[in-house]
């Protein structure tokens, strides 16, 4: 598999929306010195299985929750939360996992991929649907990490599950709570998440006319090229060259779609959410070892707000990747994140 189908595809809420307490380090790394080979040979060992990209089990209260799993199934579980708009498909685990021995289970959130809409929800809700989801997978012991969008949602389970059965909390250029401010984002960015959270209506008005029927044309070329379109019109150079690569863009749309799949309801609420008071303060966090990373050229969720995370949750590890975006991450970046977060 190319780079881009392992590598997160994160800030696709920017395509269409959008240190440490005293005694924490803050740790910089370039690439990583293990060279990873861009392609995959097509073997069974390296390719998931299609019937465990697609999978659903019924929560207590009904719904369904949908996810994908990836990996070795006797490893070590790891539950991946996507970014926005996203889905289970988000990044390929599978030869990762399978070289790290680690189980690893991408989770769709309400309204988006597979897993049905929760009205009215907030982002303290989120544990108590990952709690049910590993106790139904017998899962005494699991780690949790999101990228982008998903960041909060790890965060929230630092929060609020038992530390017996939660080992590992991380973030992947994830967003901080607004209260953080908006320095180092670009322009256009800061302006989508305001609008997302003060004039929300907007934001479905334009999805449900533009970005919906794109996303559900039988034609896959419709939604690419509304992709391509929006990263060259709103992105710098160095970032809308990456999808210039026709797997990236093929894969992103793939992602894109699964996320709309019921419509721009769950991607509206979500943007809600992420934009409105969490609900808890970071300083709250109970969870030494924290671990965050980010690109210190990134302008989607900048530097500056992953240290400002990290000056609030004790004991946490940020690492800092000079030279990298939102969207330049490669195969060695991920992996030294799954490493690290089955290491903690």
């Amino acid at each position: 598999m190319s780079i881009g189908f392992r590598r997160l595809i994160p800030a696709t809420e920017d395509i269409l929306s959008s240190v440490s307490r005293k005694s924490s380090s803050t740790l910089s790394a370039s690439n990583s010195s293990h060279a990873i080979p861009t392609e995959s040979p097509n073997t069974p060992s390296t390719i998931a299985d299609p019937a465990q990209l697609d999978q659903t089990l019924i929560l207590s209260d009904g719904r369904s929750l949908g996810f994908a799993e990836y990996g070795s199934p006797q490893g070590k579980p790891l539950l991946y939360f996507h970014g926005l708009p996203a889905c289970r498909y988000e990044i390929d685990f599978q030869e990762l996992g399978l070289r790290h021995g680690a189980r690893i289970f991408a989770l769709d959130r309400p309204g988006m991929g597979l897993s049905t809409f929760q009205p009215n929800r907030s982002l303290l809700d989120w544990p108590a649907d990952v709690k049910e989801f590993t106790r139904q997978l017998g899962l005494d012991e699991y780690r949790v990490f999101g990228g982008s969008g998903g960041g909060p949602y790890s965060l929230v389970c630092a929060k609020a599950l038992p530390k017996e059965s939660l080992k590992g909390v991380g973030v992947l250029a994830g967003l901080a709570p607004l209260e953080a401010g908006t320095q180092g984002m670009s322009l256009r960015t800061r302006v989508l998440w305001n609008l997302g959270r003060w004039l929300s209506g907007l934001g479905r008005l334009y999805s449900d006319r533009v970005i919906v029927p794109a996303t559900q044309h039988p034609d896959p070329a419709v939604l690419e090229a509304l992709l391509a379109k929006t990263v060259k019109s709103h992105f710098n150079k160095t970032d809308s060259s990456i999808f210039d690569d026709e797997k990236i863009l093929k894969h992103a749309a793939k992602v894109v779609r699964e996320s709309f799949r019921q419509g721009s309801q769950g991607y509206v609420q979500e943007c809600r959410i992420l934009t409105k008071p969490w609900g808890f303060d970071l300083r709250e966090i109970d969870f030494p070892g924290a671990r965050l990373w980010c690109g210190d050229a990134d302008r989607n969720t900048p530097v500056q707000m992953a240290r400002w995370m990290a000056n609030r949750i004790e004991g946490s590890v940020l690492t800092e990747w000079k030279g990298y975006s939102h969207f330049t991450f490669t195969d060695d970046h991920t992996e030294q994140v799954v490493r690290g977060m089955l290491e903690t």
